[in-house]
C-alpha cells in the first residue's frame, strides 16, 4: 500500500514540484500537498496511478509518458 510519504518521495525522486506533478497525474498541487501530508486518504485508482507513474520512472519511460500527454515543455 502506497503513503503519503511514498508519494512525495516519489515525486521529489522524479524531481518535480507538487503543481508539475500535479500536471503529471491529473491533480491539483492542493490535493497533491494534502495526499503528501496524509490528510486524504488514498483512493485505489490513487494507489495504481501512482504506483504506474513509479513503475515509468524506473524503467525510463516517464519522459515518453510526459510526452505523450504533452506535459513536456518545447525548445
Amino acid at each position: 500500500m502506497i503513503s503519503g510519504n511514498d508519494v512525495k518521495v516519489l515525486r521529489v525522486r522524479i524531481g518535480l514540484s507538487q503543481s508539475d506533478f500535479g500536471d503529471l497525474v491529473g491533480m491539483t498541487q492542493k490535493n497533491i500537498s494534502t495526499i503528501e501530508s496524509g490528510k486524504k486518504p488514498l483512493t485505489n485508482v490513487h494507489q495504481r496511478l501512482f504506483a504506474a507513474v513509479g513503475l515509468l520512472f524506473e524503467r525510463g519511460l516517464l519522459e515518453d509518458f510526459k510526452a505523450a500527454a504533452g506535459l513536456l515543455e518545447s525548445d
